[in-house]
C-alpha cells in the first residue's frame, strides 16, 4: 500500500480489530506487538490512520 510501511495483511487485521472488535489505537498497537509486529502508537497513527 502506498504511504505505509505495513503490508495489506496487517492493514486488514487493523481494520478488523478497529471496526469489528471496536479496539482503541492503544489496544491495536498492543495486539500488533503481541503478534510480533513491532510498532508504537505514534507510528501506527502516522502510517495506518490515513488508510483505514
Amino acid at each position: 500500500m502506498k504511504h505505509t510501511s505495513y503490508g495489506f495483511d496487517v492493514l486488514a487485521l487493523v481494520g478488523e480489530l478497529r471496526f469489528k472488535h471496536h479496539l482503541t489505537i492503544a489496544e491495536i498497537t498492543k495486539e500488533l506487538n503481541g503478534r510480533g509486529i513491532a510498532t508504537s502508537e505514534r507510528n501506527f497513527n502516522r502510517d495506518c490512520t490515513s488508510v483505514i
